[in-house]
């Protein structure tokens, strides 16, 4: 997410863009400091000194579009004339960013900029109201949303962007699937919630529904809840109660998310994301994925850069169905010990769940390999505890459901994930 700031000199972008990315656990970029540093320059009153404001015109312009390609998410708080830069603002809203004029009336600015000579185009409180009057209705024109500063405080003024980035209507979430009472997700959102002050409008229960009770609860859906997170056993069951899926879901053939937005159910899959949040780069690496479910082919959907999948499970019809369908080389009874040369083993089954089963293959385990458990209770499982006595990387299952949740976090809210406050909860 990209949020942009404008506003007249004083209005406060650089201070609340500040504590905004921090808030929001975002990158902040300063435009003027941006140029700055790209150049030789030791302010900008000296690019217009030396260079004319034309100059430093097409320098907000590059930056702009520098910042608009580079991608990353970010608080931008934008120089107060980049709105003469022509291009400039279109281009650092390109690709989604949300613009946000923060107004606050020119006789609280004044009290805010004690010395005007220092800005290059005000000489004097006569010529900067002129100014502020001319660009009011530009800024006006470029904005998403108007933050009025009068009253606002820093606090109050980033607790009101990150409340019309949410939106006013309460938005029901929860959790479906059998079990369910035992799932973490609800303090996880919930805590997110909490950090951001938005958890008057959104809410996150959990609700026991059967695949047999699926079609009923579905009927309720469009007109109820704002989001699902899906567990076992719904997770390929549901599917056929979506109006669309994305690309990923659609390949692995397994929702974990639905979002509702105006009736319109679009299933996500953030599990593959929590694999890779677990594991980082796995790139040139081998992996070995035990099992062939729903879990089994979010891991094989994260590793297509591993340079070498396996894959094992008991059924071999099942894991000849997904290998084909993910590129991965089928193990069996006689060559599992294969295990031994991965960079990587992946248990994606169901083995450790009663706290005393191991899955198949766990005997060829070996030090400076790297375990990722996907079962997050119990804590270890037999599987972990032994890798750890065989001096492998443990991760466990906690870290790739922080990492889905994480991602589900912001399909839900349209918000960036606290990921501080919501790993406190783990």
């Amino acid at each position: 997410m990209k949020i942009i700031l404008t506003g007249f000199m004083g209005a406060g972008k650089t201070s609340v863009g500040r504590a905004l990315a921090e808030r929001l656990e975002l990158k902040f970029i300063d435009t003027d400091q941006y140029i700055l540093d790209k150049t030789s320059f030791k302010s900008v009153r000296e690019i217009f000194e030396k260079k004319g404001e034309k100059y430093f015109r097409k320098l907000e312009f590059n930056a702009a579009r520098a910042l608009a390609d580079g991608g990353a998410d970010a608080v931008i708080a934008s120089g107060g004339g980049m709105i003469n830069a022509p291009g400039a603002l279109e281009a650092l809203k390109k690709g989604g960013g949300v613009c946000f004029f923060l107004d606050a009336p020119f006789e609280i600015l004044k009290t805010r900029i004690k010395n005007f000579t220092t800005r290059p185009l005000f000489k004097n409180h006569v010529s900067a109201r002129a100014l502020y009057n001319a660009r009011q209705h530009i800024y006006k024109g470029y904005a998403d949303h108007i933050i009025h500063r009068g009253k606002l405080d820093i606090g109050g003024t980033v607790q009101a962007i990150i409340k019309t980035l949410a939106g006013a209507a309460k938005k029901k979430n929860v959790v479906i699937g059998s079990p369910v009472a035992h799932s973490l997700s609800p303090r996880l959102h919930k805590a997110g919630y909490k950090a951001l002050g938005v958890e008057k409008i959104f809410s996150f229960g959990y609700k026991e529904v059967t695949v047999t009770e699926l079609r009923d609860f579905m009927r309720h859906t469009r007109k109820e809840y704002n989001g699902l997170s899906v567990t076992m056993p719904l997770k390929t069951e549901i599917i056929k109660y979506l109006d669309a899926l994305e690309p990923a879901a659609r390949k692995i053939n397994a929702v974990n998310t639905v979002v509702n937005k105006n009736g319109f159910l679009t299933g996500y899959n953030t599990d593959y994301q929590g694999v890779l949040y677990a594991l980082g780069n796995v790139k040139g690496k081998t992996a070995v994925v035990l099992g062939a479910g729903g879990a089994a082919r979010a891991a094989l959907y994260a590793l297509k850069d591993a340079r070498q999948i396996y894959l094992y499970n008991r059924t071999l019809r099942h894991a000849r169905e997904a290998a084909k369908i993910f590129g991965a080389e089928v193990l069996d009874d006689k060559n599992l010990k294969l295990i031994s040369r991965a960079d990587i083993i992946i248990n994606a089954t169901s083995a450790g769940m009663d706290g005393v089963s191991r899955p198949p293959g766990a005997e060829y385990l070996k030090a400076g390999q790297t375990l990722l458990e996907m079962i997050y209770k119990p804590n270890p499982t037999p599987l972990a505890a032994l890798a750890t006595l065989k001096c492998l990387t443990v991760i466990t299952g906690e870290k790739m459901l922080l990492g889905q949740a994480l991602e589900q976090f912001k399909i839900f809210t349209g918000l960036p994930a606290p990921e501080k406050a919501i790993k406190e909860v783990l």
